[in-house]
């Protein structure tokens, strides 16, 4: 029987949401993203020198998963600064008893034990939710769509291109059976600037290099239906953040996510079937 995966503690979110290089070209600048457990073992250990056994256990999980995460956040970081990539930080499997928001209008970092109505420093009501500690879907395991954002123009614009597998101009519910990809490019001021139809290959699921084609338009975003662990894991090996659970006529779920109504339903193909008419999981 498989042992029950056990959420690493993290005490306190990171004052930013990620770093982005600078003195080079910005025209298909990549991206990596360090979850927020990888973030805690550099800062235990790197920053605070703890030994991997102190931080371990500040962490709650055994030694050697330790050094699995700390070994990784060592290499998504080497990436970022070798290779020049947008350094993301967000998501991840984790556990802390605090309440995280980030305020839109001053960027602060809040943490409280209660839900926030507003920022403690500027007083703005605008916050976006990072952790809900009292809801075992993450709000965090979800990074902000204005994170998704790479400069794909020779003039330095930086747009977002989101692909989603389309029947019939609405969202086909088999990621792997899809007719076609619809790829929409949004600008910084959250303006559909383009849309263009993307055929599917036969068998366009997991085994497929379909991932690799989408990484490589400039992809950082999936609307789906239904997807197996398979096909999700492909992508997100390509940075491409995927929201399972959309249904409905492209259009307005890509206006949905845009407004930031639509989270990750965290379901995959098994926990869909028979659920014909499953709607995209929004913040209302």
């Amino acid at each position: 029987m498989p042992r029950i995966r056990q959420k690493r503690r993290v005490l306190l979110p990171p004052k930013m949401e990620g770093f982005k290089p600078f003195g080079m070209s910005r025209c298909k600048v990549g991206q990596i993203a360090l979850t927020y457990e990888e973030y805690e073992a550099i800062r235990l250990s790197d920053y605070q020198g703890l030994t991997q056994a102190e931080a371990a256990e500040q962490m709650g999980v055994s030694r050697p998963t330790f050094t699995r995460i700390y070994e990784h956040a060592r290499k998504v970081v080497a990436s970022a600064l070798i290779e020049g990539k947008t350094l993301l930080i967000g998501g991840g499997d984790f556990e802390s008893d605090t309440y995280w928001y980030r305020c839109c209008a001053c960027k602060q970092v809040n943490t409280s034990d209660e839900p926030a109505p507003y920022c403690q420093s500027c007083r703005s009501k605008d916050l976006k939710l990072l952790h809900d500690p009292s809801n075992d879907t993450n709000v965090s395991t979800l990074l902000c769509y204005h994170d998704l954002r790479i400069y794909v123009t020779n003039k330095g614009e930086m747009i977002m291109k989101i692909a989603i597998p389309t029947r019939a101009n609405v969202v086909d519910d088999h990621f792997g059976h899809c007719e076609y990809y619809t790829l929409v490019s949004v600008d910084e001021n959250n303006n559909i600037i383009a849309q263009e139809n993307l055929q599917a290959p036969q068998g366009c699921g997991c085994k497929s290099n379909i991932a690799g084609v989408l990484q490589e338009m400039g992809v950082t975003v999936m609307l789906a239906g239904n997807m197996g662990q398979g096909a999700l894991n492909k992508l997100s090996s390509h940075n491409i953040k995927v929201f399972r659970g959309c249904s409905g006529e492209v259009k307005q779920v890509v206006s949905d996510f845009i407004a930031g109504k639509i989270t990750d339903s965290g379901m995959g193909c098994n926990a869909h079937h028979g659920a014909h008419d499953h709607q995209c999981s929004h913040h209302e």
